[in-house]
């Protein structure tokens, strides 16, 4: 990704006051010659590099170009960090889960200190995700003590990077760690990109998740494709790609995890908490999981029982990682974790306790797992499966060939709160 011309050493030695007394042509010379200093500010095309570009300003006044050879558009900012600088910061809510999005631009222009590389911006997140999070996921309201919740979404979306697909992003928790995906907040992205005009209806696009995670390759790769509803409102089809099962997937190594017998666990410090959780899938689908089956919806825990500070710390051993204060048993890295109850092979109930978040009314990610799970143990036909959880209904497609599932497609939809 080119360098944003404001963050050269040349722009650096430019100071307010000589701006202020240039004239606008003046100004928009020497951002010109920033920009592109190997032309001596004559117009690059960011996309294929051609030097034929013609001036079409808008009538606004926004000076842009026009490339002769590819007739792509562009302005001085296009393929750089700040392409999309203008755009608000806007929150939005999936099935119950609620998300901040915001660009990079708008970070660093809060004196965040965010690398211009998604990657970089990843591997260097412990000097900037909890300020982020301090910043744009605002605090719960006086009185609001439930146990682990201390902001008012379930995390950041940060993105995009550059200016065209695919489209990176990093969706940062609100305890300040990474997440490799989250269902929801691909859903919100997305909704956030239609919002802005950057995809259209009937498009496909590739979103990319950049993360830190040592198990699993960054960036994580979804396929998305955006379809319009009935009412004309955007949604999306994710396609999660290719589920992966037992625990050497998740790196479940810990001494109390048991064969159970077709495909299932025994995880002991989940069976310890109640007996009838004694049936556990592991799944990784991007990110990991441990799904239990229960045998009806009664064995489920409440969310308010998952927000009360025994229960709460006893799954957040088993969920979060040792570095923000779990166990590491059954996964060093920690865990997500999700309970499901069957109603018929087609549709199941289900409660979420989500690694670096806690209780969650849903999760697209742990809807696919689910599905995928029931699947594995012969709960669920491929095809349609709707998995209930108190945010909303999850409708997933699995697609099976020659006895192995190939792919899971989750739909949602978001909306701006």
């Amino acid at each position: 990704m080119a360098q944003h011309f404001l963050l050269s050493a040349g722009a650096r030695s430019l100071s307010a006051a000589k701006i202020m007394r240039m004239s606008d042509t003046g100004v928009e010379n020497v951002f010109l010659r920033l920009r592109w200093p190997e032309t001596d500010g004559k117009p690059v095309c960011p996309d294929c590099g051609c030097t034929i570009c013609y001036a079409c300003r808008r009538p606004e006044g926004q000076l842009r170009w026009r490339c002769k050879a590819c007739r792509h558009d562009f302005s001085i900012t296009s393929g750089t960090l700040f392409a999309w600088h203008k755009l608000p910061l806007r929150t939005y809510d999936a099935r119950g889960n609620v998300y901040a999005t915001t660009t990079p631009a708008e970070l660093m222009a809060r004196g965040i200190p965010l690398a211009t590389n998604p990657a970089d911006a990843a591997r260097s997140h412990p000097f900037w995700a909890r300020q982020a999070v301090d910043v744009f996921c605002r605090l719960p309201k006086a009185g609001d003590n439930r146990i682990g919740r201390r902001h008012d979404t379930d995390g950041l979306l940060v993105g995009p990077f550059g200016d065209g697909p695919p489209f990176s992003l990093l969706i940062v928790n609100t305890d300040g760690t990474l997440a490799e995906r989250s269902g929801n907040g691909l859903t919100i992205f997305a909704r956030s990109l239609a919002d802005h005009g950057l995809v259209r209806p009937g498009a496909r696009f590739s979103l990319w998740v950049h993360h830190d995670k040592d198990d699993v390759a960054s960036p994580t790769v979804t396929e998305a494709e955006m379809v319009v509803e009935a009412d004309g409102s955007p949604a999306f089809w994710l396609d999660l790609g290719v589920p992966l099962f037992g625990p050497d997937t998740v790196g479940a190594h810990g001494p109390g995890v048991r064969p159970a017998g077709g495909g299932a666990s025994r995880v002991a410090r989940l069976a310890g908490l109640d007996p009838s959780w004694s049936r556990s899938v592991f799944v990784r689908i991007g990110n990991p999981h441990c799904v239990t089956f229960v045998p009806d919806a009664t064995a489920l825990p409440e969310m308010e029982a998952m927000c009360l500070p025994t229960l709460h710390a006893s799954l957040a051993g088993i969920a979060f990682s040792p570095v923000r204060g779990g166990n590491g048993d059954p996964c060093p890295d920690g865990v997500n974790l999700q309970w499901a109850a069957p109603v018929s092979g087609r549709h199941f109930v289900a409660r979420v306790f989500e690694r670096g978040e806690g209780p969650t009314a849903s999760s697209g990610t742990s809807a696919a797992a689910i599905a995928c799970a029931a699947w594995h143990l012969g709960l669920a036909r491929a095809g349609r499966v709707a998995v209930e959880m108190p945010g909303g209904v999850a409708p997933l497609n699995l697609a099976a060939e020659n006895g192995a599932l190939v792919s899971v497609r989750l739909f949602g939809t978001a909306s701006a709160v």
